[in-house]
């Protein structure tokens, strides 16, 4: 916004000696074909008009004055221009740099000129977090434009409807986003830590704790990607509608947008990454459910195995059958002494 206002400086157009001078020998002129006709009458009319040197010399004389106190208006104008050396931004009291970030609003000029093709913004203060009132950069405008040098207001400029529209939409948009995107922080980071807890309860085999630990991981992940999703969207879709608006009709009045791209890689890459814990929980829970839910998966499956091997053989070696399948049964006759009888 280094040349924001440049629509109100006007150049002085108006030679004020060749144009009164021009204006007061065309009065002389009518003046003295008024006076020629005039002698005929008679000589009384005549020496009336025989004065129209004065007439024209003292219409001259005002368009003159009237120029140069417009001339001198439009050199204030330029001066200050040439003080800010050659920021109109900084000659009408406002800055060349605005930044608007999702809670927050700051300002700042360009390091080492505007003009420098290796200048950046040097940021001087921000507004408070979160305090949306004071995102309103139309409002901001016009109180530093009323409080400058020529009490402008943002009115002055004759912004279009799409810019000033634009401008309307930052406080609003800012607050949403910047609660949304809390809420999605707070939703993936219950998330993160259910996963920890699934992933513990998991080493430890309690399986029911397990499955109520991987529930919440999934139910927040997917609140927090949800969430996540939508502001990144309309974050985009909202910066992005403003940009094409005063990049498209800025340049007449000295200002144009830009957007971050960092911000962008920020909001789409946490995005992804949310989606793609969510997928993992996901696949462990259809994993682990084996087509039958937890604690009957492959794990559970070989557990009962082992149990039912386990019991088989007990009752083998309890059993008095021996490998041939007769029946060892002790004789009357003496002690320890078996025969076998089939069964």
């Amino acid at each position: 916004m280094s040349t924001l206002g440049k629509n109100l400086v006007k150049a002085p157009t108006i030679n004020a000696d060749d144009a009164c001078n021009k204006a007061g020998d065309a009065v002389d002129g009518a003046v003295d074909q008024v006076g020629d006709t005039a002698n005929d009458i008679g000589n009384t009319i005549g020496g009336i008009f025989s004065r129209k040197p004065s007439v024209g010399d003292a219409i001259g004389d005002a368009c003159k004055t009237g120029a140069d106190a417009a001339n001198q208006a439009v050199q204030i104008s330029t001066d200050a221009i040439n003080k800010a050396l050659g920021s109109i931004a900084k000659a009408i009291g406002i800055q060349e740099y605005y930044s608007v970030h999702i809670g927050a609003l700051c300002e700042g000029n360009y390091k080492p000129s505007f003009d420098d093709k290796d200048a950046k913004p040097d940021v001087s203060k921000c507004t408070p977090k979160f305090k949306t009132e004071q995102t309103d950069l139309s409002k901001k405008l016009d109180d530093e434009l009323q409080v400058g040098p020529f009490k402008f207001k943002l009115s002055d400029l004759d912004l279009v409807d799409d810019i000033k529209d634009g401008f309307a939409k930052i406080p609003g948009a800012l607050a949403a986003m910047a609660f949304f995107f809390l809420f999605a922080t707070i939703a993936l980071v219950l998330g993160f830590l259910f996963s920890l807890a699934v992933a513990g309860l998991d080493y430890a085999g309690k399986d029911t704790l397990k499955k109520f630990a991987l529930f919440g991981a999934i139910g927040c992940l997917g609140v927090g990607w949800f969430t996540t999703l939508i502001g990144a969207a309309v974050t985009t879709g909202i910066a992005e509608t403003i940009k094409k608006a005063v990049n498209k009709f800025g340049d007449k009045f000295g200002m144009s947008a830009h957007t971050s791209p960092g911000l962008y890689f920020l909001l789409w890459s946490a995005m992804v990454c949310s989606f793609l814990a969510l997928a993992m929980l996901a696949f462990l829970w259809f994993k682990t459910r084996g087509g039958r839910g937890m604690g009957h998966g492959p794990s559970a499956g070989a557990g009962q195995q082992q149990a039912q091997y386990n019991t088989n053989k007990n009752m083998s070696e309890s059993s008095m059958e021996d490998s041939h399948g007769f029946a060892q049964m002790q004789t009357s006759g003496g002690r320890g002494r078996f025969t076998e009888e089939p069964l």
